[in-house]
Parts: C-alpha cells; sequence; structure tokens
C-alpha cells in the first residue's frame, strides 16, 4: 500500500468515525437530528482541510480540492447552524469563517513557496 492510498483510507475511516460520534452526541440528546447532521458535516469539513494540508512524499494529487471543497462546506455548515441553532450564532460563525479562510490562505501561501 503506497502513502497516498493510505490518506483516501484514512479519510473514509475518519468520516465513520466522526459520523459515530455523533450519533452518540445525538442520542444522548445534546444536539438535535438537524443539528448533529450540521455538525457532522461541519467536521468533515474541517477533516478534508486537514487532510489536504497533510503531504506525503510526493505531491498530493488532490489536495488543493480537498482544501477548497472542505472550505466550502466548512463555510455552508457554518452559515446553516448560524440560522438553524443556537450553537453557533450568525457572527460567530462568520468569524470563524473567515479564521478559516485566512488560515488556509497562509498554508497554500506557505506550501507555495520554494
Amino acid at each position: 500500500m503506497e502513502k497516498s492510498d493510505m490518506m483516501y483510507y484514512v479519510a473514509w475511516i475518519t468520516v465513520f468515525i466522526l459520523l459515530g460520534l455523533w450519533i452518540v452526541i445525538w442520542a444522548l440528546e445534546v444536539v438535535n437530528l438537524g443539528e448533529m447532521f450540521l455538525m457532522w458535516l461541519l467536521s468533515d469539513g474541517i477533516l478534508m482541510i486537514v487532510l489536504g494540508i497533510i503531504r506525503t512524499r510526493e505531491a498530493p494529487r488532490g489536495s488543493n480540492v480537498l482544501l477548497a471543497t472542505g472550505m466550502l462546506v466548512s463555510i455552508l455548515m457554518l452559515m446553516a447552524l448560524a440560522v438553524m441553532s443556537d450553537i453557533v450564532g450568525g457572527w460567530v460563525g462568520a468569524g470563524i469563517g473567515m479564521i478559516l479562510i485566512g488560515v488556509v490562505g497562509l498554508i497554500i501561501l506557505f506550501r507555495n513557496l520554494k
């Protein structure tokens, strides 16, 4: 198994672990079903960003796609959570979204420096 294949399997296994974690949190009645689904998608978006940042020996084939998709999913889920629930307020979601955009921008900048 190559390291690039390993990232694929790690991603899918982590998605299922996160789903199980959020189902447990929902079963304990901390959040309702809709909030649980949105929080699961938000954590998956952040996972995509983290996996897009990690480099193997050779240049990862889809790292920029992972970063862009993770950013899009994370920001959309923060906006949906701000509208739907009291977990994330509107300005808090906007602030976290701006932080994510800035952090990913810095990561892309430092990755492209030679």
